[in-house]
């Protein structure tokens, strides 16, 4: 009787002829965190940022964190060779005074960043993306932007037996507090921006430039005492949709 049992249970137990082949997950590898500790430290931050692009996580892209502090250099960051996702992330009171920040590459990301200070012309925040932006928690307090220059005057045609009177000084160029280009299939994400006491020469305060048929979404934006003719312009084609 045991022997039975035992042929039984053989049988029903047997191994199938053909079990499912479950084929392995790929995992992604995390970004690379960079820690900047404080100014002094960006050049060392750009070394490591370069040997994250030239390794074997670039696909994964790189976190730049800001210490709390003051920045009087201007951070510029661009990848036309070997474009990668990039976030750069401030923790604490991150304030870049006077200072800029630009940045090109895949998709990419500002958050937590302060600017104040003057600048006669140009841009605060530049951000040149292959894919999706996203630009949130970025302030502007007490700046102003573009507003020294020269007055251009135009040139005087001669009168006869005159001499004509050259051009002087130089047309001012628009400036904005955040300029955006995106040349892929991203949208542009702008959340909890606020702009206080701040004075430029321009139309807007936020600038994108999107490829026809892209979406940018503005949550939270603020503007205290800070004049403008449009909050966020957006390029023909796009949809600017607020919340």
């Amino acid at each position: 009787m045991v022997l039975v049992w035992s042929l039984l249970f053989l049988a029903c137990s047997g191994t199938p002829a053909s079990a499912p082949t479950v084929s392995p997950v790929p995992v992604m590898a995390a970004p690379v965190e960079i820690r900047v500790a404080g100014q002094e430290d960006l050049g060392g931050a750009m070394n490591q940022l370069r040997q994250v692009q030239r390794g074997v996580n670039r696909e994964a892209g790189a976190v730049l964190v800001l210490a709390a502090g003051t920045y009087t250099r201007n951070l510029q960051i661009h990848m036309p060779d070997l474009p990668m996702d990039l976030t750069i992330r401030g923790e604490g009171e991150v304030w870049f005074e006077g200072a800029v920040i630009s940045i090109s590459g895949r998709s990419l990301s500002v958050a937590g960043i302060g600017f104040r200070g003057q600048k006669s012309s140009g841009v605060f925040l530049s951000v040149d993306a292959v894919g999706e932006v996203t630009v949130t928690d970025v302030r502007v307090h007490g700046a102003q932007l573009g507003t020294k220059y020269t007055p251009y005057r135009p040139p005087v045609p001669a009168k006869p037996g005159g001499q004509r009177i050259q051009a002087r000084g130089a047309k001012p160029r628009p400036s904005y507090l955040v300029q955006i280009k995106t040349r892929g299939e991203g949208a542009v994400f702008l959340k909890n921006l606020d702009f206080r006491d701040t004075r430029l020469i321009g139309h807007a305060l936020v600038d994108v430039h999107s490829r026809p048929g892209r979406e940018v979404v503005v949550e939270g934006l603020s503007v205290v005492d800070t004049p403008t003719e449009q909050a966020v312009r957006v390029s023909v084609g796009s949809t600017l949709v607020t919340r």
